[in-house]
């Protein structure tokens, strides 16, 4: 990703590599709208490499990160019996 953001030029190889791991994850992922945004925006950086698009998918990509995170945590917690004040974040 930092390659990407500094405006690295990608081989054909890396950009075909890119585009199969980003279609492989939104197949997976068909009901995760939030991944599914950031997976259309990706496709459209790798056509127009805009820098200003790429900053913007990796503040997406670190907070959707960071979610999951807490989402998972907090499940994990409940499923222990430890619901006791904890936050909604969801």
């Amino acid at each position: 990703m930092e390659q990407l953001e500094k405006g690295y030029d990608l081989s054909k190889s890396e950009e075909i590599s890119i585009r199969e791991t980003i279609e492989k994850f939104s197949c997976r992922y068909q009901e995760d709208d939030e991944l599914q945004a950031i997976c259309d925006e990706f496709m459209e950086y790798l056509e127009n490499r805009n820098h200003n698009l790429m900053e913007r998918i990796t503040k997406d990509l670190e907070e959707l990160v960071y979610i999951r995170r807490l989402e998972i945590l907090i499940a994990e917690l409940k499923f222990k019996g430890i619901n006791q004040d904890i936050v909604n974040f969801t």
